[in-house]
């Protein structure tokens, strides 16, 4: 076998470690001869050639490490770098009326731009936003959306919503991919907060059922709980709700595993809450001991929203159990919650649930049972032998579809183009034809009309 491999071609590949200590002792006998046999420049120069091998493994081996939230990272390259004279020029930076509730009127808003006011922007970056959304706001200078008519619609369904219970204002904005879905949601939360919504708001809704969190089987309740996600999730209610949070009080004892009373009843909401987020092996029971306690008070609404809604809504998910069989969405501990509080069974006593589906995301489609529940017309004809889940049914009942206009008009249109031309983004010279050229060749789409128009313009 030896001569077999010898006289071959193809010769294995020694390991790293014969290779190097090879080529070690090939220099180290190097080096002795150039020493002429003197011991101690021989071990100074051996010395040397150790660490100087020890150092080039390590630059091959070590990665950088960065911070990764699951949204897609892009860190802006430092201005020491940016020396040409393209880049010495002052930026624009977009100065638009904030975005306010008393201005949500068809007189004052209906097609202008309005920045999000401080509030917003800090909510956004505690919950995070969708990533199409993300690589917006980092092209733009600074958050800024064109208030819709559908805007102003959503608008008037959230201040009824504020005095009656949330089963009754159960929202799923549909549409084609690009329209706008997630614009209006993050509108939806901003007027939300500003007229005293307590706001729970989940952007990415597949990071639940795509298995990129941990999870663990929970006995007692006998689902999968995901204790990472529910611990962070209860500090970023807290960190939006802080002021409001601070007035509210538990309804009754919260218990541990023991039957032993771990908080009394009248103690500080915010103590459970920072309960949760200390301790991430309960956090998942404190987040729906939370959840009903939001539910009974009625002191605040409470707006729950969710993005990417439909994932819930699949068949299985990307988890696994033991037997390596697919988890189910509502065998899962948070997916579980957001539903049943979507639901019509579970509700908060004051507030509404918004929900948006995306057409983006393939890997979670919109499925029949949430398609009939809604009204949606179904791509190929179904009947009433096929298979449809009576769980997913069972939470779909009763949502009410909310759809978003699939083109923009030209007035919302003139008000992007002008936004992102006063921030610089056109490579030629602003003019009518350009923008009539832009909208027909995007059929009115938004994000087709900024990111496949606007934003790849030609210089001339």
């Amino acid at each position: 076998m030896f001569s077999l491999l010898a006289s071959s071609s193809v010769r294995p590949t020694p390991s790293l470690h014969i290779l190097s200590s090879r080529v070690g002792r090939e220099q180290v006998r190097h080096a002795t001869k150039k020493a002429g046999g003197n011991r101690q420049v021989l071990a100074s120069k051996t010395t040397k050639l150790q660490k100087g091998f020890r150092m080039k493994k390590k630059d091959k081996t070590e990665k950088p490490k960065m911070a990764h939230d699951g949204v897609w990272y892009m860190k802006p390259m430092a201005d020491s770098k940016l020396k040409a004279p393209l880049f010495q020029e002052p930026r624009a930076v977009l100065e638009y009326p904030v975005f306010r509730p008393e201005e949500m009127t068809a007189n004052l808003s209906l097609g202008k731009a309005r920045s999000f006011p401080p509030t917003a922007t800090k909510m956004f970056k505690t919950y995070g936003v969708p990533r199409n959304v993300l690589v917006d706001f980092r092209v733009l200078s600074s958050p800024t959306s064109v208030v819709r008519d559908v805007t102003l619609r959503l608008a008037d369904q959230l201040d009824k919503a504020v005095k009656s219970p949330s089963t009754e204002t159960r929202l799923v904005f549909t549409g084609s991919a690009g329209n706008g879905k997630s614009y209006l949601m993050l509108q939806a939360i901003a007027y939300a907060k500003s007229i005293g919504y307590l706001v729970v708001y989940v952007p990415r809704a597949s990071r639940l059922v795509d298995s990129s969190t941990a999870y663990v089987y929970d006995a007692r309740t006998q689902t999968y709980a995901q204790p990472k996600y529910s611990s962070s999730l209860l500090s970023r209610i807290l960190t939006v709700n802080d002021s409001s949070l601070q007035q509210l009080k538990l309804h009754k004892d919260f218990l541990a595993d023991d039957g032993s009373v771990r908080l009394h009843k009248g103690s500080p909401l915010v103590d459970l809450i920072d309960l949760g987020v200390r301790d991430a092996s309960v956090a998942h029971v404190v987040l729906s001991a939370v959840f009903e306690e939001l539910a009974k008070q009625t002191q605040f609404p409470v707006l729950l929203a969710v993005d990417d809604f439909q994932s819930f809504f699949n068949p299985t998910t990307l988890y696994r159990n033991p037997s390596y069989g697919l988890i189910k969405p509502y065998h899962l501990s948070l997916p579980r919650l957001l539903m049943e509080y979507s639901s019509h069974h579970k509700g908060f006593a004051r507030g509404a649930v918004i929900g948006a589906v995306s057409g983006s995301n393939t890997n979670w489609p919109v499925t029949l049972e949430l398609q009939e529940a809604l009204g949606l017309s179904t791509p190929r004809p179904v009947n009433e032998y096929a298979k449809r889940s009576d769980n997913l049914q069972y939470y779909a009942e009763g949502l009410k579809n909310f759809p978003v206009p699939e083109k923009l008009t030209l007035d919302e249109a003139a008000s992007i183009y002008d936004m992102w031309h006063k921030d610089n983004a056109l490579h030629t010279h602003a003019n009518d034809e350009l923008f009539l050229s832009k909208y027909t060749e995007a059929c009115g789409n938004a994000r087709k009309f900024v990111w496949e128009g606007l934003l790849r313009t030609l210089v001339t």
